[in-house]
């Protein structure tokens, strides 16, 4: 698999292209946005766009820092974060909130029994921002992550989503069991 490879969508179809990242996710706008600016190469550039990013979580707290300081230490920070929690045991939630004053608008959604896809959909609800940037807890992000991936809804191409793959951060023998 080539690394980092994204894919854009378009009115005109799809293409393919790599993004330099060492991991990707998913991609969508939840509003269309007007082009702004001059033309340029038969594209217009767009304005930068406000990029909320989620994640459910389920008793994370061993590894939820992980991926909250690779958030942290974005490039491109994100405009809000939006994390659901499925009604964790452990200190999850707690360490989420304590990350309040290094991520800006760090909102945590508490849904008990949310599974993944009913966590995702809570924190897209909730989330402002016109595109969304969803991650899992288990993963440390590239330090350009945010930025990379927002470059095919800021420089004109009309994306609609943008997808790619990730590595996993895998610590002790069973995480690098189940990721390989």
């Amino acid at each position: 698999i080539p690394p980092a490879d994204i894919i854009a969508g378009s009115p005109n179809g799809w293409r393919i292209g790599p993004d330099g990242a060492g991991n990707c996710s998913l991609w969508g706008s939840k509003a269309k946005w007007e082009r702004k600016g001059k033309r340029q190469k038969g594209k217009a550039k767009m304005a930068r766009q406000s990029v909320s990013v989620i994640a459910t979580v389920y008793n994370e707290g061993t590894a939820i820092a992980r991926l909250l300081d690779s958030l942290a230490a974005q490039s491109r920070l994100p405009d809000e974060v939006v994390i659901c929690d499925g009604g964790s045991a452990d200190d999850t939630v707690a360490i989420v909130r304590s990350y309040g004053d290094r991520l800006p608008n760090l909102r945590v959604i508490v849904e008990p029994e949310a599974n993944i896809s009913r966590g995702r959909n809570l924190a897209i609800g909730a989330a402002n921002g016109p595109v969304i940037a969803a991650t899992d807890a288990g993963v440390r992000l590239d330090p350009a992550w945010l930025e990379r991936l927002v470059v095919p809804f800021e420089d004109g191409r009309n994306a609609a989503a943008v997808a790619g793959f990730f590595l996993p951060d895998a610590h002790g023998v069973f995480e690098t069991a189940m990721a390989t």
